[in-house]
C-alpha cells in the first residue's frame, strides 16, 4: 500500500480544460484486484504509457477531489470534461478511474481497446479484496486518517465507492461475489450497447 501514499511518478497535471495529448489507448475495464497494477505496468512495458491507475489518484488531493467530483456529475457533458481533464495526457486507464467512468471513456475513445481484467472466481476476488482493502472502508480508517488530507481524501472517496455501487449495481456490499459478478455483466452490456468487442484476461495469482 506505500505506493497509494506516494507517488513518484512523472505525470500529466490534471488541467479543466485541458485537450488530449494524445488519444486513449487502452481502457483497463477489470475491478481493483484483478492485477491492474501488473495490467499498467504489461501496457507501460509496451510502451502504451503513462497509464493512470488508482495509484496515481490517492496520493494527489487534486486528483481525488477531480475524481469525487465527477462522479457526482449527472450532466454527461460536464462529467465528460473533468474525466478529460483527469485523463489527459495518458496512453491508458486501469483501476477505479476506468470503472467509475466506463461507459463515458468507450464514448470519448471509440477506437480505445477494453481489457476486462477478472480472477479464477467471484469467491476468490471477494476474498482478497477484503483482505487487502477492506480495512480502508471502515470508520477506524475513517478516524486514523482524519488530520491527513490525502487520507481524508481517501476514505471520502472509498464512502463514494459504496455509494456508486448501491446506486449503479444495487449492491451494498463491496467485497462480495455477487458485486463482482454484477459488475462484470455491467462491462459485458456497456460494450455491447455501443458494439464493442472487449478483451478477457484471467489473473490467477
Amino acid at each position: 500500500m506505500v505506493r497509494f501514499l506516494t507517488d513518484k511518478r512523472k505525470a500529466p497535471t490534471p488541467t479543466p480544460n485541458a485537450q488530449p495529448k494524445q488519444e486513449l489507448l487502452v481502457i483497463g475495464a477489470g475491478l481493483p484486484r484483478t492485477a491492474t497494477s501488473s495490467l499498467q505496468a504489461a501496457l507501460e512495458e509496451l510502451n502504451i504509457a503513462p497509464c493512470l491507475h488508482m495509484a496515481q489518484i490517492i496520493p494527489h488531493t487534486s486528483r481525488q477531489e477531480l475524481l469525487i467530483a465527477a462522479t457526482h456529475s449527472a450532466d454527461t457533458a460536464t462529467r465528460q470534461k473533468q474525466v478529460n481533464a483527469l485523463i489527459s495526457g495518458y496512453a491508458a486507464v486501469c483501476d477505479m478511474p476506468a470503472v467509475f467512468f466506463l461507459a463515458d471513456m468507450m464514448d470519448m475513445y471509440p477506437d480505445a481497446r477494453v481489457i476486462l481484467t477478472t480472477r479464477p472466481s467471484a469467491e476468490t476476488w471477494a476474498e482478497s479484496c477484503r483482505e487487502s482493502l477492506g480495512f480502508f472502508f471502515t470508520g477506524s480508517f475513517g478516524i486514523l486518517g482524519f488530520l491527513w488530507g490525502t487520507e481524508r481524501l481517501w476514505f471520502r472517496l472509498n464512502m463514494r465507492i459504496l455509494e456508486w455501487a448501491r446506486e449503479k449495481l444495487g449492491e451494498g456490499d463491496i467485497f462480495s461475489a455477487g458485486f463482482y459478478e454484477r459488475y462484470n455483466e455491467l462491462v459485458r452490456g456497456v460494450a455491447r450497447e455501443r458494439g464493442r468487442m472487449f478483451l478477457l484476461a484471467l489473473f490467477r495469482g
